[in-house]
């Protein structure tokens, strides 16, 4: 894991890209929000050698002596068990998608013998314990459709279709998953389940812009018609304003019925963007490499004593 003081950088980091994101959505195109944040993501991965801010030792006739905590336990402790979870969880549905997958709809074969998405072969099969499309497999994808899906109209399933089929050609499913490695690894920073939240966000932002790239309005909003479509179909209990307004689904239709244009303030802002990130990606090892640590073993004792006292260290002393 990488130093606490660089997590401080990277958290204030994503929460200013995360409050600058509402400012820049018109401006700035939702694929390149995507990399700033895959970014980010890298760099907490990215492990760096720095001294303890946090320790506790205390000082016997022996020499001063680290204090062992109970936090590494407890964080190692819980990212195992986050991962397991989440193992528990892709085995179960890689049991339920091997035994209980049907034959797709008639027109779903017809759109993946004529779609030019991506040039990457993928299977096509309906699932009865899913209500929306999804992907699965890196190596092998696999594009699921609900079963109840087989009631659409070409015009509402087709452009549902090429959105998951964008997804299989942009890798999205990696990229997902580097997100999470992050969000698991930092279980206990709220700034890294957002960054997580806003890869997802834009990712979808980011399909949909691809797929509906050189299209008319007329064509934007039959595509936004019909992810209302499959929304009302997949929640037919819930009430639609409370599907668009409880998630994703209004900044994505406004996101489609509002056409992006390349500006100057856009290309701008885009650049100071990632200035930024590259900023806070490249000034915190100079920072950190930038820290002699001297042998404590050829220190005499006073010498060691103000050292770690420098460093953070709280000095117990007692009488053995």
């Amino acid at each position: 894991m990488i130093a606490p003081v660089c997590q401080l950088w990277l958290s204030v980091c994503t929460l200013f890209l995360a409050g600058l994101r509402k400012a820049s959505m018109p401006k700035v195109p939702s694929a390149w929000r995507l990399w700033i944040w895959l970014l980010l993501c890298v760099r907490y991965l990215v492990p760096l050698p720095s001294p303890n801010l946090f320790p506790l030792a205390f000082e016997t006739h022996f020499g001063a002596v680290p204090v062992p905590t109970l936090w590494p336990a407890l964080r190692w402790s819980v990212t195992l068990l986050l991962f397991l979870l989440f193992l528990v969880r892709w085995a179960r549905w890689l049991f339920l998608f091997r035994t209980e997958l049907c034959a797709p709809p008639p027109q779903a074969v017809q759109w993946q013998q004529t779609q030019n998405i991506t040039k990457r072969a993928f299977r096509l099969a309906c699932c009865p314990h899913i209500r929306a499309p999804l992907t699965c497999g890196l190596l092998r994808p696999l594009l699921l459709v609900p079963c109840s899906y087989g009631k659409l109209p070409s015009s509402a399933l087709f452009p549902l279709l090429c959105h998951e089929a964008m997804h299989i050609h942009r890798f999205d499913l990696l990229k997902k998953r580097l997100a999470l490695l992050v969000a698991v690894l930092y279980w206990y920073n709220p700034c890294c389940w957002l960054l997580f939240s806003m890869v997802e966000r834009d990712m979808e932002l980011a399909c949909d812009a691809a797929v509906l790239k050189a299209t008319s309005i007329h064509e934007r909003k039959n595509y936004a018609l019909a992810l209302l479509t499959a929304a009302e179909a997949a929640y037919p209990n819930t009430p639609l304003w409370n599907q668009a307004t409880g998630g994703i689904m209004k900044e994505r239709i406004v996101s489609i019925l509002t056409p992006r244009h390349s500006s100057r303030c856009g290309r701008f802002l885009l650049a100071a963007l990632f200035l930024l990130v590259i900023c806070v990606v490249l000034a915190v090892p100079g920072a950190q490499a930038a820290q002699a640590v001297p042998d404590v073993t050829q220190l005499t004792a006073q010498q060691a004593e103000e050292y770690l006292t420098n460093q953070g260290f709280q000095i117990v002393r007692f009488i053995v």
